[in-house]
């Protein structure tokens, strides 16, 4: 049986009375949610290339506006995602005013948003975040309360393996980049290596099958003990003497000995799920061995790591998994040119882009899409108890570090799927209003066309009064995330 631990005393435990008092000062009680015995888990999806400006504008029928209120539709580039529709709520307007003042500018355009739209807070250097990301800073909170093998997942949908992928806006405390896994056998190693499956319902039944891997099971929690205690001190800054980081590491290396003991699994509660598919690792290794080039690489990290996120959570392993999503091979949808230069660039700045262009960034954006409906796909699959699937009990965020394909770091068009067991309505758009922008500060009297050329002088509402929105949907009781001086208070027209 595992035992709960309470934040408060956890934290206390570490050193932190000090972080919890200031994580709650003047803290904000959620808004209540559904009665249901399942855990709330949350993905976050982070889209690294931006979309076509042009293509946001429109509905997904190619002829309409994109527009909120009554009979909304989808903005074209989401099309691949009308099955959930009735799932999902479209937030258009999200801006990351921290970075209008900054001190310290950024190394380049992407840095703009790669630095702050996670975290919503200054920079320490040109191209590093100096605060923690939403991510990070919600693994951590869940971990505190009900800690799980591993506090967060971070997973990368790539076409090359040939550079680092630590570079996706997902940071520790202090702006730490947290690296991310392309090898879905590594991310199956991470996740699973230590993992034992329930025993079956009916003694009669064939045990799962999976590895026999006893010869790594103490190195791998050796292993995830260090990762944890070393994020963990990482996000207090400090303040855990060395006394009690032994004693945490004693506390979780038991708990993972006694998953490991007692059949591992899930942390179950009644109406819990009956079976956990987890996918054996020779399968995930032969797909990986057997790739071929980048179309390949694309084509297995598209197909494996939402089926590893979905098995991750299914299975309690975490409850906070980040996809970094990267371009897709020009050779999928016949583009031969520079994807960053000649094609997502300049369909971002045509209004429209000719014939050519649009046809291509429609498959490109396309292409990206399908990965994020595979994904959505593989949770409605999985059967979550009390008559609920994963999907019902997961909140997915698709979010990014660019408003478009032409660096904009304004207008982000982002979107929750999921109701985050009741707390958001569903189905419908929010486009918040742009205002001219005054001294760093929105002038809520001047209204800004989004057609206008002063739009880049102009700001909507700020990530961080988004990102705490969805803290508050996750039972973390904050009022304010990143730069306190552009919080402005919860979106309650996101709320159901």
């Amino acid at each position: 049986m595992t035992t709960k631990t309470n934040r408060r005393t956890f934290l206390e435990t570490l050193g932190a009375g000090a972080a919890i008092t200031a994580l709650h000062a003047g803290g904000v009680i959620p808004k209540a949610k559904a009665q249901t015995t399942r855990p709330l888990r949350i993905i976050f999806f982070h889209d690294v290339t931006g979309l076509c400006r042009y293509r946001l504008n429109r509905g997904m029928d190619g002829d309409s506006p994109f527009t909120a209120g009554a009979g909304w539709q989808l903005a074209e580039p989401f099309a691949p995602l009308a099955p959930w529709k009735s799932r999902m709520t479209a937030v258009h307007g999200i801006d990351v005013p921290c970075n209008y003042s900054d001190p310290i500018s950024p190394g380049n355009a992407h840095a703009h948003g790669q630095t702050a739209c996670l975290t919503g807070a200054h920079r320490s250097a040109a191209y590093a975040a100096g605060a923690i990301s939403i991510d990070q800073f919600i693994a951590g909170q869940l971990a505190a309360s009900t800690p799980r093998p591993l506090s967060s997942l971070e997973l990368a949908v790539v076409h090359s393996t040939s550079y680092q992928h630590t570079d996706g806006g997902t940071y520790t405390a202090g702006g730490r980049k947290v690296p991310f896994l392309s090898d879905p056998t590594r991310a199956w190693d991470r996740v699973f290596s230590m993992y034992t499956p329930p025993a079956p319902s009916d003694p009669g039944d064939p045990p799962p099958v999976m590895d026999d891997r006893p010869q790594q099971r103490r190195a791998a929690i050796d292993a995830l003990v260090m990762e944890q205690t070393t994020r963990l001190v990482s996000n207090l800054d400090g303040r855990a003497s060395g006394v009690t980081i032994g004693r945490y590491q004693e506390q979780l290396r038991d708990m993972y000995d006694r998953q490991s003991l007692s059949g591992g699994g899930p942390v179950t509660s009644p109406g819990g799920p009956a079976t956990i598919d987890v996918p054996e690792r020779g399968v995930v290794a032969d797909a990986w061995s057997g790739r071929g080039g980048d179309v390949g690489t694309w084509q297995t990290t598209a197909e494996w790591m939402p089926k590893l996120a979905a098995a991750a959570l299914h299975a309690d392993q975490t409850r906070v998994v980040t996809i970094r999503m990267h371009q897709p091979p020009g050779a999928m949808f016949g583009f031969s040119g520079d994807w960053h230069e000649d094609l997502v660039h300049l369909a971002s700045k045509g209004f429209p882009p000719n014939a050519t262009l649009l046809r291509q960034i429609t498959d490109f954006e396309r292409i990206k899409m399908e990965v994020l409906a595979n994904l959505l796909t593989e949770l409605e699959s999985r059967d979550d108890g009390g008559g609920t699937t994963l999907l019902d009990n997961t909140l997915v965020i698709y979010c990014g570090q660019l408003g478009d394909g032409w660096h904009r770091n304004h207008d982000y068009p982002w979107h929750i799927i999921g109701d985050a067991q009741g707390y958001f309505r569903t189905n419908h758009a929010v486009v918040y209003p742009r205002h001219r922008l005054v001294d760093g500060r929105a002038d809520t009297s001047r209204v800004i066309a989004r057609s206008d050329a002063n739009q880049y002088n102009s700001l909507a509402r700020s990530n961080n009064d988004f990102w705490r929105t969805i803290a508050n949907a996750m039972g973390i009781g904050i009022d304010s995330f990143g730069l306190r001086s552009v919080n402005e208070g919860p979106m309650t027209e996101l709320l159901a």
